[in-house]
This record gives C-alpha cells, structure tokens and sequence, in this order.
C-alpha cells in the first residue's frame, strides 16, 4: 500500500507555485522524505506515461485531462490507464504526487465514472485529494483577469458560466457520498488560513507533512493575474493582436510578457474599478454564502466568513453591472493606440514561457 497526494488545484489557486516547487525540490523530496512528483507524458497517438520527474521539469500531469477531454468515447479507457499506471508508481515508490490545473474539472463537475474510479483505487492506497478553494469573489475576478477578457463575451456572461465552478459545498457533498474511500478535504486559498501565509508552505505541510522555512520566497507566488484595468483594455482585443490562435502555448507567453512590463507599474483605481468589485463582492455574497458558512462549520476553518458582505450601498449587485463596469473609459482610438504600442513591445522582446501548457480551462 502506497500513498497518492493528487493536487487538484483549483485554478489560480497557486497551482504554478506548488508545481515549481515540486520540480525544484524532487532530489531533496525524495532523498530526505521519500515523496516521488510525478509528471505525464502524452503521444499524439494517446499512449500515456507517467514519469519519475528526476530532469527537472515542470511537474504538470495536464496533458492527461486535455486527452480525456478530447478523447470522449475512450474516457473510461483513459481514467483506467492513468489510475492503473498511479496504482502501479505508488507500489513501486511509496508516497507519489501528481499536479494539474485541469484535475479540478472532475470535482467540480462531479463526474461519477471517475469518482467512482479513484475510489476503487483509494482501497489500496491512501489518496489524498489536494484542493484548494478561494473566496468566490477573488475566484471569478481572477479568472476573468487569466481568461475570461479573452473572448468577445461580456463578463456577466462570462462569470454566469464560471460561477457553477464554485459550489464547494455541493462538491464536498458529492465527494463524501460519490468516493467515500478518498480523502476529499477543500483547503482554504486565503493568505491568512494558509500555513505560513503561503500555497507551497500549506501544500507542503498539509499534504505531505514538511515543514518550509520559505515562506516569504516571492518566487512561491507564481503566474498572478494581470491588473483588472489592463485586461479591461485588452477585451475583445482583435484576433492576431497578441497571438494568433487562443491556445495556451501562445497565449500564456505573451501573458508572461504582459506581467513583466506592468510588474512595476502603479495603476490607480478608478472609481469605477473599486465599484465594480462591491458588486461582485456582494452577487457572491447573496448566492454562496449560506452554503460557505455550512461548509466552513464543517471543514473547521479559523474565520467566521468567506465573502463578506458589503458595508455600504452598492445598488443592485448583479454580474450583468459589470458590463458597463468594467467597460473602458477610453475611446476606440486610445484602445487602439495602446493595443498596439503592447503588441510592439511584446514583439521586441520576444521572450516568456508558457508555465503550464494546458492550464487554461474554458
């Protein structure tokens, strides 16, 4: 019997910190601990591997989820080969991790055939499930700000679909009812509920019982959003501005360069900026509160509260305010000056890397 830690995120949970991390440290882990991370490796023909990370690269098992989304008729196939390959590393190696982003689609979708799978594996292993949720209100803006201003969409649009991602409570009830045999315990993705006020110090203790001394390395927050009234501006921006196709390996680049040239920038908040987020703050607030504090008192989490309620007049607090919100105040033609200026200092520079190839969920 071996132990399996799958780190499920969710997205902009931390994810790229805690896989960094992992490829960072995989001698030390399992020379001093005896934890084995793991990786995926996908052939376009669908043979799927999972590997030893012992060549120092980014301990990310996405490709697996990317084939089981693309492959639908082969999903059982597909779930049975990696779980059967995880059985098999967690024989041979005793306490093994697995990370990917795109994991988290299973939990939130509530998919039965892979429920029901895990925990036919978790009778002879313990697995762990590693998932971290953040307040409601920071998720759907963090998500807007990593994919959402990608699309022609408005956001209401946008964080209407992205909302269902968020019912904690629903997920956790079907988990206990749906796999019973995995440990299936949501982590709080809150500066000051995580241990050591950081995701890789929190991981590394809850998960797999190691203690960090790291925890104000600025290099464990890894891949942040960019600023809200950057992606604002670069809503809807004409395909062929910054990329030619929304795929990851072109677009998570570009973001990289984007963060890098407004790393050092002090954007003031508009008025309308703070408006927005008393808005979004609030529309989470009335939808997922009740169930937040059921699952807090269930969970034990340190804190009374997970999305506030707003202290002051907001008006109507709906996700469709936000379309004018969020809406540039500059004209077409500033948009498109500064469209442009971006486009041309991200073709001079030329540099960013993609940190996880299939980390962006649509």
């Amino acid at each position: 019997m071996g132990r399996i830690v799958l780190h499920a995120g969710m997205p902009k949970t931390g994810s790229s910190s805690i896989q960094g991390w992992l490829r960072d440290s995989d001698e030390q882990l399992r020379a001093e601990w005896g934890v084995t991370p793991l990786r995926a490796r996908v052939h376009p023909s669908g043979d799927l591997r999972l590997i030893v990370n012992d060549d120092r690269k980014l301990v990310n098992a996405g490709k697996v989820f990317q084939l089981y989304e693309e492959r639908r008729s082969e999903r059982a196939a597909i779930v049975a080969e990696f779980l059967g390959r995880l059985d098999r590393k967690a024989r041979s190696h005793g306490t093994v991790v697995i990370s990917a982003e795109r994991f988290a689609d299973w939990f939130w979708q509530r998919d039965e055939m892979f429920a029901g799978a895990i925990d036919e594996l978790a009778a002879a292993h313990e697995l762990e499930i590693a998932y971290y949720v953040r307040p409601q209100h920071t998720a759907l803006e963090a998500a807007w700000r990593q994919w959402g201003f990608r699309d022609d969409a408005p956001p209401s649009e946008f964080l209407a679909a992205r909302s269902e991602h968020f019912d904690y409570l629903g997920t956790l009830a079907f988990m206990h009812d749906a796999a019973p045999r995995v440990r299936f315990t949501p982590r709080p993705f809150r500066r000051d509920l995580l241990a050591g006020g950081n995701v890789v110090v929190d991981f590394a203790r809850a998960f797999l019982g190691i203690e960090l001394a790291s925890a104000h390395d600025p290099e464990l927050w890894r891949n942040r959003g960019l600023p809200l009234e950057l992606v604002n501006a670069l809503h809807g921006v004409p395909p062929g501005t910054f990329w030619e196709i929304d795929v990851a390996e072109q677009v998570n680049p570009v973001l990289d360069q984007l963060r890098a040239l407004t790393a050092d920038l002090d954007l003031p908040t508009s008025d309308e900026i703070r408006l927005s987020r008393l808005v979004l703050q609030q529309a989470c607030h009335e939808r997922f509160e009740p169930d937040n504090l059921r699952l807090i008192a269930e969970l034990g989490w340190e804190t009374d509260e997970w999305v506030p309620a707003v202290q002051e007049e907001v008006g109507e607090a709906t996700f469709e305010r936000l379309d004018e919100l969020w809406r540039p105040r500059a004209s077409a033609a500033e948009l498109e000056v500064l469209r442009g200026a971006l486009a041309e200092l991200i073709a001079a520079d030329g540099t960013g890397s993609a940190p996880d190839p299939v980390a962006a969920p649509r």
